[in-house]
């Protein structure tokens, strides 16, 4: 029963081992020798040799207008059921891959001057190259020095890490201004919108299952992973980038 069980949990029913062992105690016969030894059915005994064949288990061979089954032996079987496993083992990582892209969510919460940069960073080895799509905020103030360099060195982060920015932004000649050079030198897309139209406090960019909604004014930024949000928030960007019309290849100065 030691041998049954072991060959069971290998994935063989109670047929096949039946017949698999009879095999090896024979060392070879024919269908209907089998039938006669095991009480089976000769066409159901047919089926499991075949079944048998295909796991490797069996070969068939044609001798004097018949077919002689034999059993092949167990290690090369064992052996096969190895690779099984290794060849199995090589595709894990990209099943956990889609598993977690699938299920995962998460949300960070990031507090501090560099809001901005602690957000790449927590993206950026999963979606460096990527589109980020984003809607800018509003600065009707202007913007602060503290502000400025905060985002100068999140845009310039954004470059040099290949990254293809879509923008909506408010029309409004600080920002505008501030835009000019990083999306003339990365090839960036915007597209303009009045401030009535369009004056969040906030800014909000979204890449792959990545949405981070920023208040600079705060120093706050909401990272949420999700794939669902993303997708969401990238129809929502799709329909504000048809909505504000032409592309602006050059901004005003």
């Amino acid at each position: 029963m030691i041998i049954e069980s072991k060959l069971y949990t290998l994935g063989l029913n109670e047929n096949e081992v039946k017949l698999y062992l009879m095999l090896l105690k024979v060392g070879e016969a024919t269908g209907y020798q089998l039938a006669k030894q095991t009480k089976l059915t000769q066409p159901s005994v047919l089926f499991v040799l075949d079944k048998l064949r295909t796991k490797g288990l069996v070969l068939k061979s044609p001798r004097d207008n018949k077919h002689i089954y034999v059993a092949k032996d167990p290690r090369d079987f064992l052996e096969q059921k190895k690779k099984e496993v290794t060849d199995f083992e090589t595709v894990i990582p990209e099943m956990l891959a889609m598993a977690h892209q699938m299920h995962t969510s998460a949300v960070k919460y990031f507090e501090g001057p560099e809001v901005l940069t602690k957000f790449l960073h927590a993206v950026a080895s999963e979606t460096k190259g990527e589109t980020m799509r984003c809607f800018l905020r509003c600065s009707p103030q202007g913007i602060s020095d503290e502000a400025k360099h905060i985002n100068e060195e999140f845009y310039s982060m954004l470059g040099e890490k290949k990254y293809k920015l879509q923008a909506v932004m408010p029309k409004q000649e600080n920002i505008c201004s501030f835009m000019k050079p990083y999306v003339e030198t990365y090839d960036w897309h915007v597209r303009l919108v009045t401030p009535e139209e369009y004056a969040p406090s906030v800014a909000t960019f979204i890449v792959k299952n990545y949405v981070c909604i920023n208040s600079t004014l705060l120093r706050q930024s909401i990272l949420i992973e999700n794939k669902f949000i993303a997708e969401q928030q990238r129809q929502i960007f799709t329909m504000a980038w048809k909505y504000a019309g032409e592309e602006s290849v050059l901004l005003p100065e």
